[in-house]
C-alpha cells in the first residue's frame, strides 16, 4: 500500500506544471505509520493523525516541529495510544532540473509517550515539587522532558508555491522509565513512514 501510493504521488508531479520550493513558514498535516519494537512487545502496526509547522531558510535548512498520534490493538482488543513530540533538522536537496522534487534527510530529539489502558509509559521524569493535602495525603508533581531523538529520509513533491506532498521514512529510538513494570527502563525502536500534505504561506 505505502509503496503504491508513493508511485502515484511521483507520478502526480511528474504531470503538473513547474513550481519552486518556496522560502518561509509552512503547516501540514500527515499520517504516520509506525511500527514499534524491542523491548516494546506485543503491540500491533497502527496508524493516526500527525501535524507539523515549520520554517524553510534558503535552498538546504529547515527546522520542524510536528507532533503524532497512533493507535496500536494490543493483546487482540485493547488499544495502546503512542504519542509523539519533535524538533528537527532538516537538509534539504534540490535537484537541478528537477524543481518538482526535493529530497531531504532530518533528524532532531522528541517527548514520546506510550498510554496503555491503565498505565501511561513516560521517560526522563524529574519530579518538580511535593505537596501534602489537610488531610496528610502526599503527591508528587512531575514532568517528563525529551525522552528520544529520530532521524530519517523523504522528499516533498510541489504541486505549486503553496502546496506539497510529502513522503518520510523516520527511525525513532527512545526510552521510558516512568510507568513501565517497576520503573524499569525500557527501550523502544519505531519504525515510522509518513505521507502528508503541507501550505506554504
Amino acid at each position: 500500500m505505502a509503496r503504491v501510493v508513493t508511485i502515484l504521488l511521483f507520478v502526480m508531479a511528474l504531470l503538473v506544471s513547474s513550481a519552486e520550493a518556496k522560502d518561509g513558514f509552512y503547516i501540514g498535516a500527515y499520517y504516520p505509520y509506525n511500527s514499534i519494537s524491542k523491548d516494546i512487545q506485543g503491540l500491533e502496526s497502527g496508524g493516526g493523525l500527525g501535524l507539523r509547522a515549520g520554517v524553510r531558510s534558503g535552498d538546504h535548512f529547515g527546522l520542524e516541529l510536528s507532533f503524532f498520534e497512533t493507535r496500536h490493538k494490543f493483546n487482540g482488543d485493547e488499544e495502546v495510544e503512542f504519542e509523539g513530540g519533535t524538533l528537527d533538522l532538516k537538509f534539504l536537496m534540490p535537484i537541478t532540473g528537477l524543481p518538482l522534487l526535493e529530497p531531504f534527510v532530518f533528524g532532531g530529539v522528541g517527548k514520546y509517550v506510550l498510554e496503555y489502558p491503565t498505565v501511561k509509559y513516560r521517560g526522563n521524569v524529574d519530579q518538580f515539587y511535593r505537596y501534602t493535602e489537610a488531610d496528610g495525603t502526599v503527591h508528587d508533581a512531575k514532568t517528563s522532558f525529551l525522552n528520544g531523538y529520530q532521524f530519517g529520509l523523504g522528499a516533498d513533491i510541489y504541486l505549486g508555491p503553496e502546496l506539497s506532498l510529502g513522503v518520510a521514512y523516520a527511525v525513532r529510538k527512545m526510552y521510558f522509565d516512568w510507568g513501565t513494570p517497576g520503573n524499569q527502563e525500557l527501550r523502544a525502536r519505531v519504525r515510522s513512514f509518513e505521507i502528508g500534505v503541507n501550505y506554504h504561506f
